[in-house]
């Protein structure tokens, strides 16, 4: 994830561009969702928003029929519906600590 850190940050890679950078980063995620499941649950969690929005909308429009992108839409459907939960509680600790006065953590 070293690599998606240094693009979100501003830095550049000088070898790649932002389409090779997102063809590894989904290349990322569907072998972690392959091989190491609970690695791929707290990675998409550890995720912003709009970083895995875009990871949903590039793993459902793609048309690649190689067998390593087999499970692609159960992988964005995944993610989707941690990124919904995720943002959900999120919203909902941040609103009600506000409200209550209660310590957010």
């Amino acid at each position: 994830m070293g690599c998606i850190r240094l693009r979100s940050e501003g830095l550049e890679v000088p070898h790649f561009t932002d389409e090779d950078h997102n063809h590894f980063v989904d290349l990322y995620f569907v072998l972690l969702y392959k091989f190491q499941r609970k690695a791929f649950l707290d990675e998409v969690k550890a995720l912003d928003v709009n970083e895995g929005v875009n990871l949903v909308r590039r793993l459902v429009a793609k048309q690649d029929k190689t067998k390593v992108w087999k499970h692609r839409l159960k992988i964005a459907d995944l993610a989707i519906q941690i990124f919904l939960a995720t943002t959900i509680v999120k919203k909902f600790n941040h609103d009600f600590c506000l409200e209550t006065g209660w310590p957010h953590w």
